[in-house]
């Protein structure tokens, strides 16, 4: 059996593991809900998504954000960005004009960061999106990408669910066809043994005694 791919599993978790009030504050927006799962962004930042939605021209991204080092972290909030699945990558929209005084985490201190971006025309529907988590310092380090968090609508999930799905049962479909083939081809050496076992040996003629000579007759 092929083995379980693990990002189905981030998937469903993604889909089922959706708090009540994530659900009633995308509710009371009335956008087009976003989810994602928990993860811990570089080995630094746990992030949690809370609410995010897309309404109209803006997708607004609130999230619980943890130090998980045992250094003070710096999260700059006018560095994080939004890549949509064509690959663009959009700035935070009010850190465009103005700036924001960072946030200081002691170790495994935790705070809510709220971010929002303007597709500026762009196609609206965001089915799939990664929260780009940059300007990052560690310690006395410089600032700098810790790496990105997937975000996916309902519509977006399903559709992975089902390809991720369809690639497992074309893996195993793979899979059991190899190990039949392995089967037949192991059958077929093992009726070669047998056969070869149990053909009868031919004997050598015996050799006939050689005339004896005597001198003198």
């Amino acid at each position: 059996m092929a083995a379980r791919n693990p990002l189905l599993g981030a998937l469903l978790v993604a889909t089922v593991a959706i708090s009540a009030a994530s659900l009633g504050g995308c509710g009371r927006h009335r956008g087009e809900p976003l989810y994602a799962s928990t993860v811990v962004v570089g080995e630094t930042v746990l992030v949690r998504v809370k609410h995010a939605y897309v309404k109209g021209d803006k997708v607004v991204v609130k999230t619980f954000m943890q130090n998980k080092t045992d250094k003070p972290v710096t999260i700059d909030r006018d560095a994080i960005a939004l890549k949509l699945s064509d690959g663009s990558v959009i700035p935070r929209a009010s850190g465009r004009t103005t700036r924001h005084e960072p946030y200081v985490l002691a170790p495994g201190e935790g705070r809510d960061v709220h971010v929002d971006f303007r597709l500026d025309g762009r196609q609206a529907s965001v089915d799939h999106a990664d929260l780009v988590i940059d300007g990052v310092s560690v310690g006395d380090d410089m600032p700098r990408l810790l790496g990105e968090v997937a975000l996916a609508s309902r519509h977006g999930i399903r559709r992975n669910v089902a390809a991720l799905s369809q690639a497992e049962r074309d893996a195993a479909s793979e899979e059991t066809e190899a190990d039949e083939a392995e089967e037949v081809e192991s059958d077929a050496e093992a009726e070669a043994e047998a056969d070869s076992a149990t053909e009868p040996v031919e004997e050598a003629p015996a050799e006939e005694p050689a005339e004896e000579w005597q001198i003198g007759r």
